[in-house]
């Protein structure tokens, strides 16, 4: 028996928030962003961190994976497992995950990558990077932000 073909990549988001609309079961993704600001390590997103993906052409229940790491050093600083399941071919199944407390340990690029059966989908990347610090080399006091595409 031939092996299913993996779910097709419409879009994966990073954002500060994720509303669902009970009515209407539409998402709003609210705080998209493509860099991270802190002034010192480790950054940690207080207000958490969410993950929208949206897929389609998938067949059946998958095993699905998130992983997020530091490209540089390869260090995974989150990671889920779940499954994902199809109805039809021609359904979009959206992934809406809230990410719990996520410190970022170093300054550089990020990745969020989804997996299906232990194949990569698709990936997105970010930024942490270092802003604030004040002559004489003490640092502003102040929360890390974050800033759209």
């Amino acid at each position: 028996m031939p092996e299913k073909p993996p779910p097709v990549v419409l879009a994966i988001v990073v954002c500060d928030l994720i509303i669902r609309d009970e009515l209407t079961k539409k998402l709003t993704l609210v705080g998209v962003f493509s860099a991270i600001h802190g002034v010192k390590l480790p950054v940690t997103l207080g207000g958490g961190m969410h993950l929208y993906a949206a897929m389609t052409d998938g067949r059946g229940e998958y095993k699905c994976r998130v992983v997020l790491r530091h490209l540089e050093t390869d260090v995974t600083i989150f990671q889920a497992e779940g499954p994902l399941v199809f109805r039809d071919p021609q359904q979009v199944v959206e992934l809406n995950m809230k990410l719990p407390v996520v410190s970022f340990p170093h300054w550089g690029r990020y990745e969020v990558a989804l997996y299906s059966e232990e194949q990569l989908l698709g990936t997105r990347t970010f930024v942490v990077r270092q802003v604030g610090a004040a002559p004489g080399g003490e640092s502003e006091p102040r929360p890390p932000s974050v800033a759209g595409p």
